[in-house]
């Protein structure tokens, strides 16, 4: 296979900032946009899981996505996914790569978010806790979508996400 049908072949798979130059060079040029990832939120009726990568197995179905980074750029944060060691089935985002705990464990790195608000990336997301159900998830909602007959409380603001 050719340079040019090579670069060619990587164009047409979406890959960006792939030029062909005179005499059969390739070379690559920044993207202004950075690469997305989609953060989903499942729920099982019971518990939520959060996370970038497959979905959970059992019952789960989507009910949230956003767009965040799939690699590191300057001013954003790791986001990274947990579970607690104190809930079964307590799946959890965190910005610390230990998981706030010897009892927790660290799962993937699921991509990462602006620490602080930037063109395009202004939208902030929360983690909450549904006590009553030992279960963690995101929200954009401060308030993480809280009822009076059912409470949650939001543990802390996670970073800004694409919107």
């Amino acid at each position: 296979m050719t340079i040019r049908s090579t670069a060619l072949s990587l164009l047409a798979a979406g890959t960006a900032g792939i030029a062909l130059m005179a005499g059969g060079t390739v070379a690559a040029s920044a993207s202004s946009t950075p690469g997305l990832l989609t953060l989903t939120r499942y729920y099982s009726g019971a518990k939520h899981w959060s996370t970038t990568g497959s979905a959970p197995g059992g019952n789960y179905e989507s009910e949230l996505k956003v767009a965040i980074l799939a690699k590191q750029e300057p001013g954003a944060v790791p986001l990274y996914g947990c579970m607690a060691g104190h809930a079964p089935l307590d799946q959890f985002l965190s910005l610390n790569q230990s998981c706030e705990g010897s009892k927790n464990a660290f799962l993937r790195v699921e991509g990462y978010l602006y620490s602080s608000p930037v063109p395009g990336f202004t939208r902030p997301i929360y983690r909450c806790h549904w006590a009553k159900a030992q279960s963690h998830f995101f929200s954009l909602k401060s308030t993480c979508e809280s009822t009076g007959s059912n409470p949650v409380k939001s543990d802390f603001k996670l970073g800004y996400v694409k919107g």
